[in-house]
């Protein structure tokens, strides 16, 4: 698999294909065990959050929620 990516000419993703990359992200994220396939997905995921500062905030918002889920947010 080819994991390697260039920054696109267009680098805004439509709703839906945010929407797609988000949830795969946050599925791919809370595997215990993932296999080298899904650690290449979330990077190439994250690779292209780099381009697209919507897709970057998403994946932010998700971490937050992830986080919050397994009990590893902090209340100040």
């Amino acid at each position: 698999m080819n994991t390697t990516i260039s920054r696109p000419e267009n680098c805004t993703c439509s709703n839906e294909q945010l929407l797609a990359l988000v949830q795969e992200y946050t599925k791919l994220s809370k595997l215990i065990k993932p296999c080298d396939e899904d650690i290449d997905r979330i990077t190439v995921i994250l690779e292209l959050a780099q381009y697209d500062p919507e897709l970057s905030s998403l994946i932010d918002k998700a971490d937050d929620l992830i986080a919050d889920e397994l009990g590893l947010c902090i209340d100040s």
